[in-house]
């Protein structure tokens, strides 16, 4: 008696065909890492992060752990993209903006924000009563510069760290 292989055969290779088509169908998250920001899809555009704070004694060492930085609440200051000779800046506070002021937000106790925004490429600054702080510059001379896509929040973390010794 001949025993026909075909129909096992063929159920495998349907059963496979199917598996295959099941998984073609499922997407991604996206989410793409970046120096201190990443990108997360989501209803809408802008920015999301936590701001934390950082002082003292951060000089690394033997058997020295580095603190992670506290989370604060924060005004924050949203800008169109400003460059370092729109401003006066005294060595660690800037002042004097001249781009115009786009939006503005305040994290939490958790040093958490989330605030929408239109399209494009802006600077971010932090309110201190010294002036406005930021510690992040691109290599074009723009401070704290930020970019938002549309349907992305940019996810960032702000850190001040001006009284803080590296």
């Amino acid at each position: 008696m001949k025993i026909n292989k075909f129909p096992v055969l063929a159920s495998k290779v349907i059963i496979i065909a199917l598996l295959l088509f099941c998984f073609s169908g499922c997407k991604k998250s996206r989410l793409k890492s970046g120096s201190d920001s990443q990108v997360a899809t989501e209803q809408g555009q802008g920015i999301s992060g936590k701001v934390l704070w950082f002082e003292g004694n951060l000089m690394p060492g033997p058997d020295k752990k580095i603190p992670g930085g506290k989370p604060i609440e924060k005004e924050i200051l949203i800008y169109e993209l400003t460059n370092r000779n729109q401003t006066d800046f005294d060595g660690q506070f800037f002042s004097n903006i001249k781009t115009q002021l786009i939006s503005q937000i305040k994290s939490d106790e958790k040093g958490q924000f989330k605030i929408s925004l239109p399209i494009g490429n802006f600077s971010l600054f932090v309110k201190e009563k010294e002036g406005l702080f930021a510690n992040s510059f691109d290599g074009n001379g723009n401070i704290n510069p930020i970019g938002v896509k549309e349907g992305e929040f940019t996810l960032l973390t702000i850190k001040i760290d001006y009284k803080a010794a590296y």
